[in-house]
């Protein structure tokens, strides 16, 4: 593939993600929203913790597999097939024995009645959610991200409809949880049928050979993903433990902006990943262009992202949750920050396991896990749910160090140099005087005018070129 048809690639698998993870958290948050003024923050903290143990377990269970799907499927499309088909019968039993493991888990936590019930309904989620996972590892290696778009959409939307409807109902949250679990499973079954259509031939029959490649490498990124998961999800457990479930409430608000937030830097590191898979070992040169385009992006992202968001912080919280979570302003402040060591933060981490260094990766995750661990144990118990947030923020920045030293030591020749390029320092400062101007008088007015500020500051600057628009915009095929 040529390099205009590359950047054509990854701008339109970047197309897709983005509308999967603008639209996903989208449909999420007018969830939220429901649940928080018809439930109150009890409500949302119970919520908030559900979907934290629900995200802890549905990652576990996949093993690890799907990581190894889209590396070694988009370096060798013959194998995938035969690849996915193991993965998804690993996939059901594992899914099986970590639903059953989640379930003895909660029921020594000592959480109250209508928590325990909570927990107990999300877990139905972890099977589906385990072969759907496997399943996108597919879709990402053969690089179809509309396909991962659609079947999250669907999802998304059943989740979003049906949640709201048994709200309105009169039904609690249980009720609300027991229909994700039937968006999941409608979600699976649509990506499952479009990798079919696509020409995927799933190979079903047993081979030894293949499970036993997959259970030698699996168990270095099963451990990448638990402490991964630990470290952007233990701040709510242990805050459940040493707070209140209000305490996880206010807490769960701004963590769903922050949330929102990373959707485009995880976009654009999903979209480019294949390609950087394909380098690594044999183009260093593309290698390297792909990485400085994609952190070229990646702080002209997350910067105007962060300053509009800490400054209409209190109005955007009101507008969502009502205005007894405006208390959460400055968890918030500090959250949103965190968008901007993790675009680093997730392309060196895919740099690492496309440069066949996995276990770095694995070992780094481990350490700034312990790290945000004592942070939350040190600040949690003074500052409540502000210290949880100050924990995540301090922690991750401390993560993108060591990895740029551990880069700098064992892969100089792999490294991507950060460098703050002047266009989007400008259009930070452009959209955050809109926000600043307009936050009185509308949050929605305020975050318009400041997108718009900040794209025409963009294209004004030169960082943004028309000719790179047409990339994007161009309706031309991508050939496959």
């Amino acid at each position: 593939m040529d390099e205009v048809r590359a950047k054509k690639t990854i701008a339109k698998n970047t197309a897709a993600l983005l509308a999967l993870r603008v639209l996903l958290p989208a449909f999420s948050v007018v969830l939220v929203m429901f649940v928080a003024r018809a439930l109150g923050t009890e409500g949302l903290g119970r919520y908030t913790l559900a979907y934290t143990f629900l995200y802890v377990f549905s990652t576990l269970a996949p093993l690890g597999i799907s990581a190894i799907l889209t590396r070694d499927g988009a370096r060798d499309p013959d194998r995938l097939g035969r690849l996915l088909g193991s993965g998804l019968e690993i996939g059901v039993v594992s899914g099986v024995i970590v639903t059953t493991l989640m379930w003895s888990v909660i029921g020594v936590m000592g959480y109250d009645r209508e928590t325990l019930l909570a927990l107990v309904a999300v877990s139905f989620v972890v099977l589906p959610a385990t072969l759907g996972v496997q399943l996108e590892g597919a879709a990402s290696a053969m690089e179809r991200m509309e396909f991962i778009t659609l079947a999250a959409l669907i999802e998304s939307a059943i989740k979003t409809v049906g949640g709201i409807g048994l709200l309105l109902a009169g039904y609690g949250i249980n009720a609300v949880l027991l229909a994700a679990f039937v968006a999941r499973a409608a979600g699976a079954a649509v990506l499952f049928v479009a990798l079919r259509r696509a020409g995927l031939k799933v190979l079903w029959a047993p081979h030894l050979d293949t499970f036993r490649y997959l259970f030698s490498r699996a168990p270095t990124f099963l451990a990448i993903t638990i402490f991964a998961t630990l470290y952007w999800r233990i701040d709510v457990l242990m805050l459940s433990k040493m707070g209140s479930i209000e305490d996880v409430g206010f807490y769960g608000a701004a963590w769903r902006l922050l949330e929102l937030g990373m959707v485009v830097p995880q976009s654009v590191c999903h979209a480019v990943y294949p390609q950087l898979a394909n380098s690594a070992l044999g183009d260093l040169p593309r290698f390297l262009r792909l990485g400085r385009a994609t952190m070229r992006n990646l702080m002209a992202i997350s910067l105007p992202m962060a300053v509009c968001m800490s400054i209409v912080a209190e109005p955007v919280l009101e507008f969502i949750y009502g205005s007894e979570f405006v208390v959460a302003a400055p968890t918030l402040i500090v959250l949103i920050w965190t968008v901007v060591p993790y675009g680093w933060v997730r392309y060196n981490a895919m740099v690492l396991v496309a440069a066949e260094h996995q276990s770095a990766d694995l070992w780094l995750n481990a350490s700034m896990t312990l790290l945000n661990v004592a942070l939350n144990l040190y600040l949690i118990p003074t500052y409540g749910y502000f210290g949880a947030a100050v924990a995540t923020t301090v922690s991750i920045v401390a993560y993108g160090a060591a990895q740029w030293g551990y880069l700098r030591a064992r892969l100089p020749k792999h490294q991507t140099e950060l460098v703050l390029p002047a266009g989007p320092l400008v259009a930070a400062i452009c959209a955050g005087m809109g926000a600043w101007l307009l936050r009185d008088v509308h949050v929605v007015a305020a975050l318009a005018v400041s997108a718009l500020l900040y794209g025409g500051a963009l294209l004004l600057t030169g960082f943004v070129s028309i000719a790179e628009l047409r990339v994007v915009l161009s309706s031309e095929t991508v050939e496959r």
